[in-house]
């Protein structure tokens, strides 16, 4: 806040001061409207025009829509019209050019740093920001401000106010969304693998203890189908990785079925087909990294 700003100074008397979230809805909205041939200029570059000539016409345009607007449609750009808010001189008289140019000019310390000084018509009693205070203007609502169009015009300036909060709640929510998903596609696969499993003793039962040699075989009959392997080190997969007996650990082993050393590590399906091998029928994560439990996937 400016030295000569007194949030208890008492308002100046006529017209009822305009806030700041309703002026802040009238900027945007100029703001809007100023993109539209702004954009226009930022494509000159492309055509062989040189950057800086671009940015003096682009500020041009800013300057000449608040300067001639505000001067010569009674203190009213098309923002202000459709907030039915109007900038007057500080004794309510109207502004001249001159007047108005200055007030642009005095935006750029109002906007720096951080737009404080523009943040400053939120705490004031007479909601005059810091270009008013250096320009000599204020913004009033000439007439009775209907509550339709303040309640419109607020809610266009608060748009982008809430877009912010919701991308900041969402950033400091995703960590633990994406752990929530994570534990999900956990679960999905621990699922998975009791009902291929379930599903691989079944058909050894019915076929005088054979195992398929591919566990897809298990559809339809023991399996509805095929559920995709979820672990975060890879890309979901159906697929089946196919092993010989080269990969069972042996009897002497009590903590796993097969050796981590001699896995692919795909993120597929893992399956022992080899009808010779210890482990013949075994299937498993293809997997050697660790769980949220801190176990090995093969060694679930």
């Amino acid at each position: 806040m400016t030295p000569d700003a007194q949030p208890d100074a008492s308002p100046p008397q006529g017209p009822r001061p305009a806030g700041f979230w309703i002026r802040a809805g009238a900027f945007l909205i100029d703001a809007v409207l100023l993109g539209v041939p702004q954009s226009l200029v930022w494509r000159l570059p492309s055509l062989g025009v040189p950057f800086g000539a671009c940015l003096l016409l682009a500020i041009a345009c800013s300057a000449a829509y608040f300067t001639l607007m505000t001067a010569l449609c009674g203190g009213r750009t098309v923002g202000k019209m459709a907030a039915g808010v109007a900038v007057v001189a500080a004794d309510g008289s109207p502004v001249g050019v001159g007047q108005a140019f200055l007030r642009w000019l005095c935006y750029i310390p109002s906007a720096l740093p951080l737009f404080l000084g523009l943040a400053a018509a939120a705490f004031r009693r007479d909601k005059r920001a810091l270009h008013d205070l250096l320009a000599g203007t204020r913004v009033v609502f000439p007439g009775k401000p209907g509550r339709l169009r303040r309640g419109v015009v607020t809610a266009f300036a608060a748009l982008p106010v809430a877009a912010f909060a919701l991308g900041m709640a969402l950033r400091f929510a995703e960590p633990r969304l994406a752990k929530v998903g994570a534990l999900a596609d956990e679960e999905a696969t621990l699922l998975a693998l009791k009902s291929l499993r379930a599903g691989l003793a079944a058909h050894k039962a019915d076929t005088a203890g054979l195992y398929p040699s591919d566990p897809r075989a298990l559809v339809p009959k023991y399996l509805g189908a095929m559920i995709p392997v979820r672990v975060a080190t890879h890309l979901p997969s159906e697929e089946v990785e196919v092993y010989s007996g080269e990969v069972c650990a042996g009897p002497a082993s009590r903590d796993e079925e097969v050796l981590s050393d001699r896995l692919r590590d795909t993120g597929r399906w893992g399956y022992v087909a080899d009808p010779a091998a210890s482990c013949h029928g075994h299937i498993f994560v293809d997997c050697v990294h660790e769980d949220s439990q801190g176990m090995p996937w093969h060694m679930r």
